[in-house]
């Protein structure tokens, strides 16, 4: 066999074995470079999914907030509403202004006292008599403490504790100051008065 003949052959092996290698390369850089761009085209996919699904729930959470503060809202207002009916089922619609008539009245019957002309004296004391009798007409009644008398812890309040020795005017009425006024079971005004208090310091030491 021809020695030349021979290389000739192993050269084209070679060539061939080079070709094939080459195209393999090739292909394997252009399979690398597709799985790159798969994984790309994957990350943005994930990326455009997370976003979505933090959109939707922001949109979500706003629905939410906004549902639950309507709901908030109406259930206020349905029980302001309630609270209305039992107001003027039971006459408590009123008793802002009565109040303030009951404060009125405590205000100004005190200058009566400094009334030196009897007309007017008796004038005024016609109005305030009046405005008991309106203040009554609505369920309003007074209540005004005697010296001497036990505190009535309903309707008063203390302005003033007075120490005794006697214990037997513990706890009862030194002085009235004001009237008190009350509506069924709630007070309206409360009297203000000063009270009696047994002294324990002597008995202690």
């Amino acid at each position: 066999m021809d020695l030349e003949k021979i290389e000739n052959e192993i050269l084209e092996i070679v060539e061939t074995v080079e070709k094939v290698e080459k195209v393999e390369t090739v292909e394997k850089v252009e399979n690398l470079t597709e799985i790159e761009q798969n994984i790309e085209q994957m990350n943005e996919t994930v990326k455009s999914i997370a976003e979505h699904q933090a959109q939707t729930f922001a949109e979500v959470k706003e629905i939410h907030k906004l549902y639950h503060n309507n709901f908030a809202r109406q259930i206020k207002n349905m029980q302001e509403e309630i609270e209305k009916y039992r107001e003027i089922e039971s006459n408590r619609i009123f008793d802002g202004i009565l109040t303030e008539f009951a404060k009125f009245y405590n205000d100004n019957t005190k200058l009566l006292e400094t009334l030196a002309n009897e007309v007017s004296k008796a004038n005024f004391t016609y109005m305030f008599d009046e405005l008991l009798q309106i203040l009554e007409v609505y369920g309003v009644l007074p209540f005004k403490s005697e010296i001497g008398d036990k505190r009535n812890v309903k309707y008063c309040k203390i302005i003033k504790k007075i120490p005794t020795e006697d214990a037997t005017l513990h706890d009862t009425i030194a002085k009235s100051c004001n009237t008190a006024f009350y509506a069924e079971n709630r007070t309206l005004v409360r009297e203000n008065v000063e009270i009696y208090i047994k002294n324990t310091e002597n008995t202690e030491n």
